[in-house]
């Protein structure tokens, strides 16, 4: 896995992309309130993003205040051997054999309501996670969607 930054990782995905008409197939669900559902979720999203190509997950907003438990996020980020502060280092390219290390970052972004997308450099998927209580996902393939679709639903997010 490798944790890099906006600046790296700009030229790299284009994520200043905001185009939302490159997205033809574009739906929105609403968040589970469960710790043990986040966790499914996270880990269903892990495996479906990872089942093919490699997927870049941005944190794109997280809280600085004392609630935000960003000692817990940066505990398992030095376990993982990185001491950088998410305003360093908020991007991680991710290949099938990090599904257990995204699943868990998933986890965390859910548990402390942050803001976070997944995507692939083929732009297949956009999967955006919002402090509001919702998850989008966009996508370019009808397929992709459908296998979404499905883990959604595994976990109970209705739309």
């Amino acid at each position: 896995m490798l944790l890099t930054n906006k600046a790296e990782a700009d030229p790299i995905l284009g994520l200043s992309l905001s185009d939302e008409e490159a997205w033809p197939i574009a739906k929105s669900y609403v968040l589970p309130d469960k710790a043990a559902v986040m966790t499914m979720l996270a880990k269903g999203l892990s495996a479906l993003v990872l089942q093919e190509n490699e997927s870049w997950l941005e944190i794109t907003y997280w809280h600085n205040d004392l609630e935000a438990n960003q000692d817990l996020f940066y505990g398992y980020r030095r376990g993982q051997g990185d001491t950088r502060s998410l305003a360093e280092a908020s991007i991680y390219k991710c290949a099938q054999a990090d599904a257990g290390a995204l699943s868990s970052i998933l986890s965390l972004v859910l548990y402390f309501n942050w803001d976070a997308r997944l995507l692939d450099l083929n732009r297949t998927y956009m999967i955006r996670i919002s402090h509001d209580g919702f998850i989008d996902l966009h996508s370019t393939s009808e397929q992709f969607a459908k296998d979404a679709e499905s883990e959604f639903e595994l976990t109970g997010l209705i739309r």
